[in-house]
């Protein structure tokens, strides 16, 4: 069997509108639900922060202090290398709501003493959430 121009050029017309067509579905995706191809970073994973907020949600209302290093991480008392055990999770492990000092990482440290690494960040929503 011979392939011709013509079929070698149908060919490549086929290829190429089987390529756009996937192209504009894979925009319209990006489009619609974002960052596949651009690195993501948490609006909350903030590095080398430092807030202190008056917290009234919940009763006793306190004063929070909530604070992250240069590595976005909570609660290194000490070098990095000295990290025993890091924690990972959202919101119940991030605990923007709780002052540096009394996270379940600080009473597992006090507990414990190692050297425990908070790496928590809040999880996303399709609501619009205020950052702290």
């Amino acid at each position: 069997m011979r392939i011709t121009r013509s079929k070698l050029g149908g060919a490549a017309v086929l290829v190429g509108v089987n390529l756009a067509v996937l192209l504009v579905v894979v925009l319209v995706f990006e489009l619609s639900f974002g960052n596949w191809f651009v690195p993501y970073v948490l609006p909350n994973n903030k590095i080398n922060v430092s807030y202190t907020f008056r917290q009234t949600a919940y009763q006793p209302s306190s004063t929070v202090t909530y604070t992250r290093d240069q590595y976005g991480l909570r609660g290194v008392h000490g070098p990095l290398s000295s990290v025993e055990l890091v924690t990972v999770g959202a919101s119940t492990t991030n605990q923007v709501l709780i002052t540096d000092g009394e996270t379940w990482q600080d009473v597992i440290h006090e507990a414990t003493g190692m050297s425990v690494a908070n790496a928590g960040v809040d999880g996303m929503s399709t609501q619009n959430q205020p950052e702290v």
